[in-house]
C-alpha cells in the first residue's frame, strides 16, 4: 500500500501545523453526498504527523497476477482495510463555499457525516471509522512491475505509465454521527453506506452512497 496517496496535497493549516493528505478517492453520484474512505490509510498518517488521532487502520489482502499475450499482466487486487476513517461532506455548492484554494478538493465542504481530517486536527469530534473492502483488476505494465497508485491510472486508458484501472468495486456500511448540515442535532446516530462499481468495457460508473437515521428506514 506504499504507493497509495502517493501524491501529497496540502490540506491547509491547521491548530497543529499544516495538514498533509494523501490524494485519495471521494465517491458519489450527488455533490450533495461526497463519501471518502481512507483505505490506503494516507489520511491516518497526515493526523498522526501532527500529534492528532490515530485511527490504527490496518490492511488484509492478497494480489493475483496473470501474463497477458502482449506481456502486460492482469492483476487482480483485493484489499480490506480495518479501521478506515471515513466521512462524507455536502459539497453541492462547490467551489463557492467548500474551496480551500484548490488544495485537496472539497476538504473544507460542510461535513454531514463523521468528521473530517482539518476537523480532527484541530481537536473537533473523534474519528469516525470503518471496514472496506476494495477490489480492483488493473492492467499493469509488466510482470512483477509495481503496483501503481490507483488514483493515477484510474479512468480511460492508458495512463502515463501504461497501466490503468479495468474494474473496481469498494464496499462499507459504518455507524456514527450524522452533522447538523444533514439537517438534524448534530451528534445524531446514523448509517452511512457506500457501494462503487466501476467497469471501463461497460461505461458503467455507479458510485452509491446512503446516509440516514439509525432506526429509520
Amino acid at each position: 500500500m506504499s504507493a497509495q496517496g502517493s501524491i501529497p496535497k496540502d490540506a491547509g493549516p491547521t491548530l497543529g501545523g499544516e495538514l498533509i493528505l494523501g490524494t485519495s478517492f471521494i465517491w458519489g453520484n450527488s455533490l450533495s453526498q461526497l463519501f471518502r474512505v481512507d483505505y490506503a490509510g494516507t489520511d491516518d498518517k497526515g493526523l498522526m504527523s501532527l500529534g492528532g488521532p490515530n485511527t490504527h487502520t490496518s490492511f488484509a489482502g492478497d494480489i493475483v497476477e496473470k501474463t497477458l499475450p502482449d506481456g502486460q499482466t492482469l492483476d487482480r487486487i483485493h484489499l480490506e482495510t480495518h479501521h478506515a476513517l471515513e466521512y462524507v461532506v455536502d459539497a453541492s455548492t462547490f467551489p463557492l463555499t467548500c474551496s480551500n484554494g484548490g488544495h485537496v478538493a472539497f476538504i473544507n465542504c460542510p461535513p454531514i457525516f463523521g468528521y473530517t481530517p482539518v476537523e480532527l486536527a484541530d481537536g473537533i469530534g473523534s474519528p469516525l471509522v470503518g471496514n472496506s473492502v476494495l477490489d480492483i483488476t488493473l492492467v499493469n505494465t509488466a510482470p512483477d512491475a509495481p503496483i501503481p497508485d490507483f488514483v493515477t491510472v484510474f479512468g480511460n486508458p492508458p495512463s502515463d505509465s501504461g497501466a490503468y484501472v479495468k474494474t473496481l468495486t469498494l464496499k462499507t456500511t459504518t455507524v456514527g454521527p450524522l452533522r447538523a448540515a444533514f439537517g438534524v442535532p448534530d451528534g445524531t446516530r446514523g448509517r452511512g453506506t457506500l457501494n462503487v462499481h466501476f467497469d471501463i468495457n461497460k461505461s458503467l460508473d455507479d458510485e452509491q452512497t446512503s446516509l440516514r437515521v439509525l432506526g429509520r428506514k
